[in-house]
């Protein structure tokens, strides 16, 4: 079976950077723009290994310390947890980087 190759989108995740975040997690976020990266999904369905990160599409920008949150760093949250408050906010993630056209249908 071939290897599914990785999905590599280097303007969406750049374009993170002076966003604000979109997790906003009571009592983490630091409601900041300049330290949103990309926080890439931790999930195996997204393409998320050992050793290798989610597809790109699988994204939600995030301040420092939502990233630290969402990634289980820093903070004892559960890797349930984490994935719940991740799919929950990915769609609509993805519907406002379309509307600001940082994707394209």
């Amino acid at each position: 079976m071939p290897k599914e190759p990785r999905l590599l989108m280097p303007k969406f995740l750049a374009a993170a950077r002076g966003q604000e975040c979109f997790l906003q997690i009571h009592g983490v976020c630091d409601h900041g723009t300049e330290t949103t990266v990309a926080a890439h999904s931790e999930q195996y369905c997204h393409g998320h290994c050992r050793g290798k990160k989610a597809h790109d599409i699988f994204i939600i920008y995030a301040c420092v310390n939502c990233h630290d949150w969402i990634d289980g760093r820093r903070y004892d949250i559960s890797k349930d947890e984490r994935t719940a408050l991740f799919n929950s906010q990915w769609p609509w993630f993805i519907a406002w980087a379309v509307r600001e056209g940082l994707l394209k249908c």
